[in-house]
């Protein structure tokens, strides 16, 4: 439940119910989510710190067990311009190709099948790091210049903030 109240793209029951292989069925997963809410009166805030305590919490118990690797536990390093150059051409090329899906299969969120491997999603999302560059400031990220797929460039500039608030 703290995860689809913190996690932009947090996962659906779906998703639940196939990774632990039928042993929670998808209805199941459902009926105890409702009875979870009804229990805390749908009062489903989370503190930051809360949240931060027992994500890492649950983290090095998984990690304690072993069971199995994720290399996104390992990935500490911060990041620096060129992965949020390549962070930023990813996100234009999913954004273009969103866009060409009929309304229905659109999704907030990622749903894990048995045709794409978890592995695959893992190794998809955490490979941009590279512990030789220079970190990134946030200075730096705000007004860099984006570089798109097809070698265009353009100043990244965001205009709905300010024409929604200067009326």
């Amino acid at each position: 439940m703290a995860s689809k109240v913190w996690d932009d793209l947090s996962m659906c029951n779906a998703d639940f119910s196939k990774i632990f292989h039928g042993n929670f069925p998808l209805r199941r997963i459902n009926a105890l989510e409702l009875l979870y809410l009804d229990c805390v009166e749908y009062n489903v805030r989370v503190s930051a710190a809360s949240y931060a305590k027992y994500y890492f919490h649950l983290r090095s118990i998984y990690k304690s067990l072993k069971l199995g690797h994720l290399s996104a536990f390992d990935s500490n390093t911060p990041l620096n311009l060129e992965g949020a150059r390549k962070m930023q051409v990813i996100s234009e090329d999913y954004e273009e190709r969103i866009k060409l899906l009929p309304p229905p299969l659109r999704r907030r969120s990622r749903t894990i099948s048995s045709q794409v491997p978890s592995e695959r999603i893992v190794e998809e999302e955490y490979r941009y790091s590279d512990l030789t560059a220079a970190p990134a400031s946030l200075e730096q990220l705000v007004h860099m210049e984006v570089k798109s797929a097809g070698g265009n460039s353009s100043p990244y500039k965001y205009t709905g903030w300010s024409k929604r608030h200067s009326e």
